[in-house]
């Protein structure tokens, strides 16, 4: 736990300050984002050295769909494409939601693992909150939105790492934000990306989600700032892959825009809470102030985000249902 306070918990943009290589402070810097605590690269760089981290060599798909098919084995049912429009609370219990089509579900216990402002102050009419969630959503910071540019090229990369930092000469400009670093990922671990002698590489930069949700009032303007900045992102890769430019058969480009319109995570952060001095010492309840039989799992209440902490914190959900029926937890698998 010492590391969680002092130096380490300092911002990687501050503790970074102090490096002497130029190229080890950009890279530091930005590996994550720049307020992230100091701690936490050094956690993940430490977790990927030890094994803990990895790739999925087929990608997310089959990783999501395990669970999926795991779910649906025990008798649970999925509604895909369906937003949820309020949580429906009788005497301060919840007792069933209702979807975007007017539909009406009731349940013995409710559980949002949405986004979270959206659960509280939307779904619930900020009925159920206390100073401190007012505080949480006014003060803390969540993770910057992010630009994601993929690209189907007629090449291979047999040699090459899957995640490469390029140092730019000259600063990049994407959506209000300014980066000195070019993050590229290259899925070349796997097959299941791209037809034979063909691969999809990704560029992921940190941006602003101001810029692009007003930009997104005029479609037009919209879709021609991704494609200059897809354009502005293949013309810098040409630099260190020559030739690349001409290779690119398909591009996606994915806004913070994209982000909320998929997730309706606020200001399309792709993960929750950073981690801060202010938001590693505080345990946020899984429950709201004044109401029963409703829970909350996810990224909202576990700083940090990602995959881990989403599974981490349906667990806990799953463990106090149990202590509540006086059932006791187990989890087995055939």
């Amino acid at each position: 736990m010492k590391y969680f306070m002092g130096k380490f918990s300092k911002s990687a943009a501050t503790y970074s300050d102090n490096f002497q290589s130029p190229t080890l402070q950009t890279i530091f810097k930005y590996m994550f984002s720049p307020d992230i605590a100091a701690w936490f690269v050094i956690m993940i760089l430490a977790s990927v050295a030890g094994g803990m981290l990895g790739l999925i060599k087929n990608g997310c798909q089959d990783f999501v769909q395990l669970i999926e098919d795991r779910y649906r084995s025990l008798g649970g049912e999925i509604k895909f494409r369906l937003k949820v429009e309020k949580i429906i609370v009788e005497n301060d219990a919840a007792v069933g939601i209702i979807t975007s089509d007017g539909g009406e579900q009731r349940a013995d216990v409710i559980v949002s693992a949405a986004d979270g402002r959206s659960t509280i102050f939307d779904m619930l009419d900020a009925k159920y909150v206390d100073e401190k969630i007012i505080k949480r959503y006014q003060k803390w910071t969540p993770f910057d939105p992010a630009i994601i540019v993929s690209l189907g090229v007629t090449r291979t990369f047999e040699e090459d790492a899957p995640l490469s930092y390029f140092l730019l000469d000259t600063p990049l400009m994407v959506g209000g934000k300014e980066t000195n670093l070019l993050p590229l990922r290259i899925f070349n671990y796997s097959d299941a990306f791209a037809p034979s002698g063909k691969s999809v590489i990704q560029v992921m930069i940190e941006t602003d989600w101001e810029y692009w949700s007003e930009l997104r009032e005029n479609y037009e303007q919209y879709k021609n700032e991704k494609d200059k900045v897809a354009d502005e992102i293949i013309a810098r890769l040409d630099r260190f892959y020559p030739g690349i430019s001409s290779q690119v058969e398909m591009t996606d480009v994915a806004t913070p825009y994209t982000t909320w319109r998929y997730t309706l995570n606020d200001r399309g952060s792709p993960m929750g809470w950073q981690l801060t001095k202010s938001s590693i010492m505080e345990l946020i309840p899984r429950t709201l102030p004044g109401l029963n039989n409703f829970y909350m799992a996810g990224q909202w209440v576990l700083p940090g985000g990602g995959v881990p902490g989403c599974i981490y914190t349906g667990r806990n959900i799953i463990q106090i249902l149990c202590k509540r029926n006086g059932v006791s937890f187990r989890s087995n698998y055939p």
